[in-house]
C-alpha cells in the first residue's frame, strides 16, 4: 500500500537527503480519528525518520500526541531504524513514547527505557575486515553499540553525515587506536568514502549487506541475515502478537522486509520503487 499524499517532505540541500517527516503520524491520525482503523492494529512500527522535522531539528507536539493517542489505545509502539540507539537522538528519545527499539536495522532490540533485551553480533573476523577496508581507503567509519558510537576513523566527515539529526557529540566516542572492537563487539558500521571500498566489502556477500544513504558515498553495514523484519518477528513472539495486526511504514530498501511481514505495510510517498512494489 502507498500513501503519496500523506506527507510533508523537506529537502536538506547540505547532504541531499530527502526526508518523509510527518506522513505515517498523519496516517495514524486519521486512521483513529475518521476511519477507526486503529481498533484492527495490536502494534505499530514507525521510524525516526518520519518523525523528525530536520528544519528544526525537533519532533512536534502533534506528532508525538498522535503516537501517544495510539498507544493509550492499545497499540505496541515499536520505534525500528538503521541506527543505534544513541543515534535516534535525545529529542525522539524523549518525545516518542515508544514501548520497543529495534535498532541497527534488527540486529538489536532494546526496552521502553532503552535496555537491551537481545543483540546480534558482527564477529571478530568481520569487524576486522571492515575496520581493514577503512584504513586501506581511508574512509571515514563508525561502529554501531547501544550505549556509544565509536568513531574509527575520519571522525569529522562522520560527524558531517550525522549533523544534520541534531545529535549530541556525547553519542560519539573517538577511538583513533581502532581497537574498541576487541573488546565489545559491534551491532553494525556507517562507512563514508570511495566506492572501491564499498566493493571490496560487497565481494563478501555472505557476511555483510551494503544500504546506501541518499548521499551514496555513505553507507550502512549489517548482516544479510538480520533485519527488521527478523527483530519484530522476535519481538512479536515474545509479546504473543500477530502480525496481521501489526501496521508498519518504510521508504527504503532495507525496509522491504518489513513491510511484507506487517498485516498492513506502508510505502511512504518518498520511497524507493522496490519498496512500493512490495507494499
Amino acid at each position: 500500500m502507498v500513501f503519496p499524499f500523506l506527507f510533508i517532505i523537506y529537502q536538506d540541500f547540505a547532504f541531499g537527503y530527502l526526508f518523509c517527516i510527518i506522513g505515517e503520524i498523519l496516517f495514524l491520525y486519521l486512521a483513529k480519528n475518521y476511519f477507526n482503523l486503529w481498533r484492527k492494529f495490536t502494534c505499530a512500527v514507525v521510524l525516526v525518520k518520519n518523525m523528525f522535522d530536520y528544519r528544526y531539528k525537533m519532533v512536534h507536539s502533534s506528532t508525538a500526541e498522535s503516537i501517544k493517542r495510539l498507544k493509550e489505545n492499545g497499540a505496541v509502539i515499536v520505534i525500528a531504524s538503521g541506527r543505534s540507539f544513541p543515534l535516534l537522538g535525545n529529542e525522539v528519545l524523549t518525545k516518542i513514547p515508544a514501548d520497543y527499539y529495534i535498532t541497527a536495522n534488527g540486529h538489536s532490540i532494546l526496552d521502553g527505557m532503552g535496555r537491551e533485551i537481545f543483540s546480534s553480533r558482527f564477529s571478530f573476523e568481520q569487524t576486522e575486515e571492515v575496520v581493514r577496508v577503512s584504513r586501506a581507503y581511508d574512509c571515514g567509519l563508525l561502529l554501531k553499540y547501544n550505549d556509544h558510537s565509536y568513531l574509527y576513523n575520519r571522525p569529522e566527515e562522520i560527524f558531517e553525515v550525522f549533523n544534520n539529526i541534531g545529535l549530541d557529540h556525547d553519542a560519539f566516542i573517538e577511538c583513533p587506536s581502532m581497537d574498541h572492537h576487541q573488546k565489545e563487539l559491534p551491532i553494525g558500521f556507517t562507512l563514508r568514502g570511495c566506492e572501491e571500498a564499498k566493493a571490496e566489502l560487497r565481494a563478501h556477500g555472505r557476511d555483510y549487506r551494503i544500504e546506501l544513504f541518499h548521499d551514496v558515498t555513505e553507507c550502512d553495514i549489517f548482516s544479510p541475515y538480520v533485519n527488521k523484519m527478523t527483530g519484530l518477528r522476535k519481538l512479536s513472539r515474545w509479546l504473543n502478537l500477530d502480525a496481521k495486526k501489526c501496521i508498519a511504514f518504510g521508504d527504503s530498501r532495507n525496509d522491504i522486509e518489513m513491510i511484507s511481514w506487517a498485516g498492513i505495510g506502508i510505502a511512504m510517498g518518498n520511497s524507493c520503487q522496490e519498496l512500493k512494489d512490495n507494499a
